[in-house]
């Protein structure tokens, strides 16, 4: 195949040399006056050519504008044929049959014609430029067949149903980018209505904690204390704390016995106060936990003569954890963990371990001397 392709190139270069070599050797021998002859006579013909090409496509377009008129044409010999026969030979019914089924084809015929107009449209340049020269020049050169009112009615009627559809186009489009804007909205609304329930799921509990510890402050600073042999008769023992080391981690199965332990432990205590700083909530399967993180001032009566008698303040942080079942809020388990040595190292500015253990040690024999 290549050598059969090959071979034809070879042969039509050939041609053309053969050619060249001829008329190069036809003029070889002509005089001046004879080649200027020559090359007018050439000129002549690409001209008559040039105005032959003319006139087919003058030709083409005349054609086109006789398909688009011609259904204008028909609808008028139409109307006068049917209001002749319409007056003669036919009754109303027929001839109002015979009106609407000739409305009918002209009205394919329309149709027909747009579709046209729309693939010469489509086969040339398609830009929103050309489009709009289209409709510029619709009906732009009047039909002989049409009086000049015919031919204005005509061509407003086709202006006014291009309008009507560019308007139609441009309304679907607005009201298309408006629903999706609305849904938009919509699921925006959504997202902040989840949002804000979370919040309030998580607001709750926080608040049912603050609540808490504000009464817990209120009834510490007016020296509420708890019924202890109620207490001791309910509980078989007694809500005051034994030993200073028990207070480093206690586990409580409610808000009031916490605050039933918190306010006797208000008397053991030379100074007693807690303060709050944050809050966090966790998420743990059925249950909801909220961390409170704060601060536990304990104040120690001191008969030491070397540190000059008086008291000992020591401030603990202080860590409690609340177990709360979602959807109820009820509290199952509360634990406290109050930081005995984190407090002795940021009250005394301790460092060596040993002397920590010393001044824990002489703070326990202090708070068991006292209760």
């Amino acid at each position: 195949m290549t050598i059969e392709i090959y071979n034809k190139d070879s042969n039509r270069e050939r041609c053309k040399r053969d050619k060249a070599t001829k008329v190069s050797l036809a003029t070889k021998d002509l005089t001046p006056d004879e080649m200027k002859a020559r090359r007018r006579e050439q000129w002549r013909v690409n001209q008559a050519n040039y105005r032959k090409r003319q006139r087919e496509k003058e030709q083409q377009v005349m054609r086109e504008v006789k398909k688009t008129f011609q259904p204008m044409q028909e609808y008028k010999e139409t109307i006068r044929l049917l209001q002749e026969v319409g007056t003669s030979n036919m009754t109303i019914e027929e001839w109002k049959k015979a009106r609407r089924r000739e409305q009918c084809r002209l009205s394919q015929a329309r149709y027909r014609e747009r579709k046209r107009l729309q693939q010469l449209q489509t086969d040339g340049d398609a830009s929103p430029k050309n489009a709009y020269k289209l409709r510029k020049n619709f009906m732009t050169v009047q039909d002989p067949n049409m009086s000049f009112e015919q031919w204005k009615k005509a061509r407003r009627r086709e202006q006014t149903r291009i309008y009507q559809l560019n308007y139609w186009k441009r309304k679907r489009e607005l009201e298309g980018n408006l629903v999706g804007e609305i849904n938009e909205i919509k699921q925006e609304i959504e997202q902040l209505q989840r949002h804000k329930a979370e919040l309030e799921q998580v607001k709750q509990p926080i608040e049912l904690i603050q609540t808490f510890y504000s009464s817990l402050q209120t009834d510490i600073v007016q020296h509420q204390l708890p019924d202890a042999q109620k207490y001791q008769l309910t509980y078989g023992c007694t809500p005051a704390l034994q030993v200073l080391s028990d207070l480093q981690r206690e586990e409580f199965d409610s808000m009031e016995s916490l605050k039933l332990h918190w306010l006797w432990y208000r008397s053991q205590f030379r100074e007693f106060r807690l303060s709050t700083i944050s809050y966090e909530y966790l998420e743990a399967g059925e249950q909801a936990i909220v961390k409170t993180t704060g601060n536990v001032l304990l104040g120690f009566d001191s008969e030491d003569n070397e540190q000059g008698g008086g008291s000992r303040i020591v401030v603990c942080p202080v860590l409690q954890q609340f177990e709360i079942e979602n959807g109820n809020q009820v509290v199952q388990r509360i634990t406290s963990e109050v930081d005995l040595v984190g407090g002795v190292v940021n009250t005394q500015g301790l460092l060596d371990p040993e002397r920590i253990l010393q001044t824990l040690s002489r703070l326990s024999q202090e708070f068991d001397s006292i209760n």
